[in-house]
C-alpha cells in the first residue's frame, strides 16, 4: 500500500487539521529511505583484496557503553520535551512528541496506541533485521526495545520523518524512518549526533564524547608514507571487514597483512585513503579503502567505505562484525562518494 504526505494549502481548515495531526494522509507516489536507495551501485571489476595473515587488530569502536540500570520519569519527559523543542527550533523543523501529550501519526500509526496496542507486531525493522519495539512509558519493561517517546513531523510535504526515543540494553538510542511505502517500517540510528546526545543525557545523565574521523587516520602517514619493505597498515584499518557487494551477498575484505600489499595514501572528498594493490599487480588501479564514524547501536563505530578505479566510484560500506553488515547490508548513510 502506497502512503505519502499531502500538503493542502489551499484550505485553511484542512491546514491547520494537518498541524494537529502530523503525518497523516495517504498518498499515490512516495519515496523511501528504506537501506540503501533505489539505486544499486556498481559492483567491482576485481575481487576485494584478500590476505590471509591471521592477526588480531586493535578495535576502534571508540564511545562509551551505557550499562547502568534506566528508567523513564515524568521528569526526563520533561526534559525530553524542553530539549526537542531547543533542538527543532535548532533544525527548522517541527515535531509533535508524546512527551507533550501528543499523539505523532506516521501514515496511519498514532502512537503512542499504535505501539501499545500491537498494531506495528511483526511490522519493524532495524534496517534488514526484524525487531519489535514495545511502548514502555516508564522504561522498566522486559521489551529488548522499550519506546518512551515518539515524535513525528508536523507537516511534511514529501515524506514523515518519525523518531523512536528507544531504551535498548540500558542504552538509548534514537531511531529514525521516513518510511513511506509497504506496510513494514524500517528504522535506522538516526545520525544526527545532537539529537542522540542530548537523548543520552537525559536517560543517563551523562553527555556522551563523540571521536572525529581524526581518530582513525591518526597513524595513516606514519605507516604508509614510508619504503615498501618498511609499510604498516594502520591501526584502525587492520581488520577483517564484512561488506554487501551490489549482488547483496556478503563479502570479507581481508586487510590484516602489510607483507602482500602495496598500499598509497591520498586525500579525496573530505576523507583520508588507502589505495590498496597486490605486490606483483601490474594492470589495474586497485582498490580504496578509507573510515569514518558512524551511530550504530547507540554507540560510534568505524564504517569502512570502498571505492574502485582511478577515479574512484563507491561500491560499498564495510563493517567490523556481521552482526552489523546483516543489519546495514547496502544502507547508504549520505556521505559516500560517487557510484559513477
Amino acid at each position: 500500500m502506497k502512503k505519502t504526505c499531502y500538503a493542502f494549502t489551499t484550505i485553511l481548515i484542512l491546514l491547520c487539521t494537518m498541524l494537529v495531526t502530523g503525518c497523516s494522509h495517504k498518498s499515490e507516489s512516495s519515496e523511501e529511505v528504506k537501506s540503501s536507495s533505489s539505486s544499486h551501485i556498481q559492483k567491482s571489476k576485481k575481487k576485494p583484496i584478500k590476505v590471509s595473515e591471521s592477526s588480531k587488530s586493535e578495535e576502534t569502536s571508540s564511545n562509551s557503553e551505557f550499562t547502568s540500570s534506566v528508567s523513564w520519569t515524568k521528569d526526563k519527559n520533561k526534559e525530553l520535551s524542553e530539549f526537542m523543542h531547543s533542538w527543532q527550533k535548532e533544525m527548522g523543523q517541527s515535531y509533535l512528541g508524546t512527551y507533550d501529550g501528543q499523539n505523532p501519526n506516521h501514515y496511519g500509526f498514532i502512537f503512542p496506541e499504535g505501539l501499545s496496542s500491537g498494531q506495528l507486531k511483526g511490522k519493524t525493522n532495524w534496517g534488514e533485521k526484524p525487531i519489535e519495539f514495545e511502548w514502555s512509558p516508564d522504561g522498566n519493561s522486559k521489551a529488548e526495545y522499550q519506546v518512551v517517546a515518539v515524535a513525528t513531523a508536523k507537516v511534511q510535504m514529501q515524506r514523515c520523518i518519525t523518531y523512536f526515543f528507544t531504551i535498548h540494553k540500558d542504552h538509548p538510542i534514537v531511531f529514525v524512518t521516513q518510511t513511506t511505502n509497504g506496510d513494514t517500517l524500517y528504522f535506522y540510528d538516526s545520525q544526527n549526533v545532537n539529537l542522540q546526545a542530548g537523548f543520552a543525557k537525559i536517560v543517563t545523565g551523562k553527555e556522551p564524547k563523540y571521536p572525529t574521523n581524526d581518530v582513525l587516520y591518526k597513524d595513516m602517514k606514519r605507516k604508509i608514507k614510508v619504503p615498501l619493505i618498511q609499510q604498516q597498515i594502520p591501526t584502525a584499518f587492520k581488520h577483517v571487514w564484512y561488506t554487501y557487494n551490489s549482488e547483496n551477498k556478503i563479502d570479507q575484505y581481508e586487510l590484516t597483512d602489510s607483507s602482500k600489499i602495496i598500499m598509497q595514501f591520498y586525500n579525496d572528498h573530505g576523507f583520508k585513503w588507502i589505495n590498496v594493490r597486490n605486490r606483483g599487480q601490474s594492470n589495474g588501479s586497485g582498490s580504496g579503502i578509507t573510515l569514518r564514524y558512524h551511530l550504530f547501536d547507540g554507540k560510534m563505530i568505524p564504517v569502512a567505505m570502498f571505492a574502485y578505479g582511478g577515479f574512484p566510484v563507491f561500491t560499498g560500506n564495510g563493517y567490523m562484525n556481521r552482526d552489523q553488515a546483516d543489519t546495514l547490508k547496502r544502507y547508504k548513510f549520505g556521505d559516500e562518494i560517487p557510484e559513477h
